[in-house]
C-alpha cells in the first residue's frame, strides 16, 4: 500500500487532495494543525469509504533531527 502525507487538508484544495489520493488507492494521512477540525475532515472522507487519517501537522513546528 501506497501512503500520502497531506498538509493543511482539513479544508479546501488539501481535502480535495486527500479524497483523490485516497480514492486512487493510497492510505493517506490528512494533516491538520487544528485537532478538532482534521478529525471532522477525516471522518467525512472515512464516511465516503476512504482510507484517511487524521494525524497532527504544523509545518512551522518541525524539528530536524539526524
Amino acid at each position: 500500500m501506497k501512503n500520502a502525507l497531506v498538509t493543511g487538508a482539513n479544508r479546501g484544495l488539501g481535502f480535495e487532495a486527500s479524497r483523490q489520493l485516497a480514492g486512487a488507492g493510497f492510505k493517506v494521512w490528512l494533516g491538520a494543525r487544528n485537532e478538532e477540525k482534521g478529525k471532522k475532515a477525516a471522518a467525512t472522507l472515512q464516511d465516503e469509504g476512504l482510507d484517511v487519517r487524521y494525524i497532527f501537522c504544523d509545518v512551522a513546528r518541525i524539528v530536524w533531527t539526524n
